[in-house]
């Protein structure tokens, strides 16, 4: 028992540390090194949690992304299929994507999804 507590204990920290890098990458607007980052934890096995879905929304669903384009939907319904609980965060970065694009069908959308 104590075994599998620190094994999940190190899994999370882990994560915790690649959600800081992509945090950062997110300030910086750097798809290229995120795109990276997420291969890397892809790789080793490291399971997404919310802090880590938002900041690839953040990163990556921002108008100046066209190339590295992340539909805030899909994204949204992979968490729900993973059991991974949006939080306030997730949504308005999503509400974001839509306003921010003029999608007021996309914003409506997502409202009536969370409720």
């Amino acid at each position: 028992m104590l075994a599998v507590h620190a094994r999940n204990e190190e899994s999370s920290r882990r994560t915790r540390s690649y959600n800081h890098i992509l945090q950062q990458c997110a300030r910086e607007r750097d798809h290229k090194k995120a795109t990276e980052v997420l291969a890397a934890m892809a790789a080793a096995g490291i399971v997404w949690d919310v802090y880590t879905y938002n900041a690839v929304l953040n990163c990556f669903c921002h108008p100046s992304t066209h190339k590295f384009q992340v539909y805030p939907m899909e994204l949204m319904g992979e968490m729900s299929a993973k059991a991974v609980r949006p939080n306030v965060i997730t949504v308005n970065t999503a509400l974001k994507y839509f306003v921010l694009r003029k999608d007021l069908d996309g914003a409506m959308k997502l409202v009536e999804d969370m409720q």
